[in-house]
């Protein structure tokens, strides 16, 4: 089983089993395309948040969510009044316009 280094995702994890399973046998990743190969080629499986594959578009892979369901916020922050790159500032843009569309997505 691979999981992810990233410490508040085991906490939550870890908190969602209830302590029932040990977490600390299993293999870590900080990248989730890191693992890919080894999940297409059957040698294990991976616990990761939503939408970390989404981009590769990978048909072979099967995603099953937690039931009941275990969610968690991320926040994006950035110093206020700073004066951002171009690059940033498009990423920036790029992000709101997402969550923009993503909540008229869930408000339907």
């Amino acid at each position: 089983m691979f999981l992810t280094n990233r410490e508040i995702v085991q906490s939550e994890i870890s908190n969602w089993l209830k302590g029932d399973v040990s977490l600390h046998s299993m293999f870590s990743y900080n990248f989730a395309s890191a693992i890919l190969p080894f999940i297409q080629d059957d040698q294990g499986a991976a616990i990761t948040v939503e939408g970390a594959y989404q981009v590769l578009n990978q048909k072979n892979i099967c995603f099953i969510p937690f039931y009941p369901e275990l969610s968690t916020n991320t926040v994006f922050i950035w110093k206020k009044y700073t004066r951002l790159s171009p690059v940033i500032d498009r990423f920036i843009k790029k992000v709101q316009e997402y969550l923009e569309k993503s909540r008229s997505l869930y408000e339907k």
